[in-house]
């Protein structure tokens, strides 16, 4: 007969997973005999350890997806800092009637600078430059991108396109005429 092995001295025991965890506060608390604190207690840990467990889950598929999306989120924005600093030399030597459009322009790209850095972690990327998109496709990239325009000119969320240099524009204001 084999004898189990010891750990040896001084050896911390193993964490249990969460999932075991769970499944050993079900099966107590599935006993008729257990008293009401205990039962109580053993309840709000399970909670706890549901609202854990999602939150692991939730964070598995934000490293998947971030993972899977990482490069075409990489040339998106290096194709936008290219646009940007091309707009910000034409910007200094424009005409007042071209500046404005410039300007306009400038404020466009910076929304979609954002719109990349921004986007929601746990959801599949739509990309700003793809050619055949579906409209739902298209609908829900234009309400995420005033989404995060939104919340950039409100203050809850850093404008990172000031990390560009020419961040002069605020993206939600209106300009005075």
């Amino acid at each position: 007969m084999a004898r189990a092995k010891k750990p040896p001295q001084g050896a911390k025991a193993k964490k249990k997973s969460v999932k075991v965890q769970i499944r050993g506060i079900e099966r107590l608390l599935k006993k008729d005999d257990l008293p009401a604190p205990v039962r109580e207690s053993q309840e709000r840990m399970l909670a706890m350890l549901r609202g854990d467990q999602q939150d692991h889950q939730r964070q598995i598929v934000e490293q998947r997806m971030q993972k899977k999306y990482r490069m075409v989120r990489f040339f998106e924005k290096r194709k936008l800092m290219r646009k940007i600093q091309q707009c910000n030399k034409k910007l200094g030597s424009a005409s007042k009637s071209d500046r404005r459009l410039l300007e306009e322009r400038l404020a466009d790209l910076h929304k979609d600078f954002n719109y990349i850095e921004y986007f929601p972690k746990a959801k599949k990327y739509i990309s700003l430059f793809a050619e055949d998109q579906a409209e739902k496709s298209l609908q829900e990239k234009g309400r995420l991108r005033e989404g995060i325009a939104k919340q950039v000119s409100a203050g809850a969320l850093r404008n990172a396109a000031n990390r560009l240099g020419g961040g002069d524009i605020d993206i939600g204001d209106d300009e005075e005429s």
